[in-house]
């Protein structure tokens, strides 16, 4: 009975997505942007989060090194396949 509950759920929850947006829900038609009386800081606000997660590509595990890789080689391969691997991507557009 629950599976048949979680699918009839799912089903619900897949037909929602496709329904066009409605006016602005519990009276909010303001951005952050918008809403503030000094738009630099929620701009701000809005890229700290970005900086904070990509600062994890930085982090050195120990080794002192950029991504916990200490030989140059190794770190020139990796680099390798994924600009290969962005090339193939944006060789569709």
């Amino acid at each position: 009975m629950t599976r048949i509950i979680f699918a009839f759920l799912c089903i619900i929850s897949m037909a929602s997505a496709f329904v066009t947006p409605q006016a602005a829900s519990f009276g909010v038609t303001n951005t952050a942007l918008e809403a503030s009386k000094r738009p630099i800081f929620a701009a701000a606000a809005g890229m700290v989060p970005a900086i904070i997660s990509s600062s994890a590509a930085l982090a050195t595990d120990g080794t002192n090194e950029w991504f916990g890789v200490d030989d140059i080689r190794l770190l020139v391969v990796l680099f390798l396949g994924h600009f290969a691997i962005l090339s193939l991507y944006l060789a569709q557009y």
